[in-house]
C-alpha cells in the first residue's frame, strides 16, 4: 500500500513537470512568432525603403547624366 501511495506521488511530480515544460514550450513559440511577426515587419519596412533609395538614385544619376551631357 505504502509502495503504491509513493508510486502515485511520483506519478504526479512526473506530470507536474511534463504540465510545466509544455505550458514553457508553449510560452517559448509564441514568443517566437511574435519575435518573427517583428521582424516581418522590420523587412518589409526596409525593403520599401530600400526601393525609395533606389528610386531617388536613379532620379540623382539621371539629372547627373543630364549635366554631364552638357557639359
Amino acid at each position: 500500500m505504502r509502495y503504491e501511495k509513493e508510486l502515485v506521488n511520483e506519478m504526479e511530480k512526473i506530470y507536474q513537470l511534463l504540465n510545466e515544460l509544455q505550458y514553457n514550450e508553449t510560452k517559448y513559440l509564441l514568443e517566437v512568432q511574435i519575435n518573427q511577426s517583428k521582424i516581418i515587419k522590420r523587412l518589409k519596412a526596409l525593403q520599401e525603403y530600400n526601393e525609395i533609395d533606389d528610386m531617388n538614385n536613379a532620379v540623382i544619376d539621371r539629372k547627373l547624366n543630364e549635366i554631364l551631357t552638357r557639359v
